[in-house]
């Protein structure tokens, strides 16, 4: 009979045409995942930089300065005293990849800094440039007696070696009545380090 073999040419139309809207949608579904998950991933690895990234300011109140740290610093303290003059170091400082943010106050009470004769205070300067290259190690090169922010101050490129890697830096030291502020920046271009260091300031 022909109405048996229409019957059956007919659902088999209908199973095949279901079947293909069924992996129709599938295919719609999947590829509006993949693109749903592609554009997360971009914004959310976009977001991610730039909370990491963003230079933000950090007030430390304790020695009255605020400068932009793309994030929060780990504050170290160390305390020293030697004929009657007591100094109270604080260093704060942000590891961010293979960029390092540091800003190291050096608060030394009987003794005013400022004070000091011009020519005395670059020497004070030039003395606390050589110890920092020391302390490191570091080459220390093109280093400049200058002002910053008003203040005496030097200037200078650093460069050492870490884990077999050479690693560059710049710093900036000046002194502010009786504390010595050291600012340095490792793995930072001179653009960056410009920008971190400006963005200094007394509070």
């Amino acid at each position: 009979s022909l109405v048996p073999k229409f019957a059956a040419q007919g659902i088999l139309g209908i199973v095949v045409f279901c079947l293909y809207i069924f992996l129709y949608l599938l295919f719609i579904g999947a590829v509006v995942t993949g693109g749903l998950a592609v554009y997360n991933r971009v914004f959310d690895h976009k977001s991610n930089n730039s909370n990491s990234t963003a230079p933000l300011p950090y007030v430390a109140t304790e020695d009255n300065f605020q400068i932009n740290f793309p994030g929060t610093p780990t504050i170290t303290n160390q305390n020293s005293s030697e004929n009657g003059v007591t100094d109270v170091e604080h260093e704060y400082n942000l590891s961010q990849n293979n960029d390092e943010y540091i800003v190291n106050v050096e608060n030394v009470s009987g003794a005013s800094l400022s004070s000091q004769s011009k020519t005395n205070q670059q020497q004070d300067l030039q003395t606390l440039l050589n110890d920092l290259g020391q302390q490191y190690p570091a080459r220390v090169s093109n280093s400049l007696l200058t002002t910053f922010k008003g203040y005496t101050a030097i200037t200078s490129n650093l460069n050492y070696t870490k884990n077999n890697q050479d690693l560059s830096g710049s710093t900036v030291i000046f002194i502010n009545g009786n504390r010595l502020f050291t600012i340095i920046g490792w793995g930072l271009s001179q653009d960056e380090f410009k920008s971190f260091a400006n963005s200094f300031s007394t509070t």
